[in-house]
């Protein structure tokens, strides 16, 4: 049984995953199609080597993803599963990040 200060704890990180997701869904949808380059934007962003010529199309997947089932586990009274998978993304963002 978790109790609530976990459950709390658990809600906040879920919190700041969907709104990492989202800034960078807006992010990436404001600089790949519509070609917007601002320091508000684009802050702690740089090129990456390792895909080049689709690096924004690389992580909307994984944004969508995030935004749709963070949303749904916030709504419903208790974390599960999907809260464990959608908390393990968060170092392949880190991963995503620190490659060249």
């Amino acid at each position: 049984m978790v109790d609530q200060g976990h459950r709390l704890a658990a809600r906040v990180m879920l919190g700041g995953v969907l709104l990492f997701a989202a800034y960078h869904l807006v992010r990436d949808v404001a600089t790949t199609f519509f070609g917007i380059h601002i320091g508000v934007i684009d802050v702690a962003h740089r090129p990456h080597a390792w895909c080049r010529p689709i690096c924004d199309y690389v992580t909307m997947p994984l944004e969508l993803f995030n935004i749709i089932t963070v949303a749904f586990l916030l709504c419903r009274d208790r974390l599960g599963t999907l809260a464990w998978i959608n908390m393990a993304t968060v170092p392949l963002w880190l991963l995503f990040w620190l490659l060249p």
